[in-house]
């Protein structure tokens, strides 16, 4: 298991090691973890991503299933 304290550095993991399966918290810091699904979404298309929040932003999250940048 894999772990980033960012999504940039998260997207450095994903550049450097094979990884399956991408989870991702909605806030963080730098990148949004949605801005972070769609960037792995166009280069790591095969990758599922996962998003999980403590947070409601349904608008937000809504828009990126819809996008197909997480799953449901």
């Amino acid at each position: 298991m894999l772990t980033a304290e960012s999504g940039e550095l998260a997207l450095q993991q994903l550049a450097t090691n094979d990884v399956w399966v991408l989870f991702t918290d909605q806030r963080m810091p730098g990148m949004s973890g949605i801005d972070l699904l769609e960037t792995t979404s166009q280069r790591y298309p095969e990758v599922v991503r996962v998003i999980v929040s403590a947070y409601s932003d349904t608008p937000r999250i809504l828009d990126a299933l819809r996008r197909g940048h997480a799953h449901e």
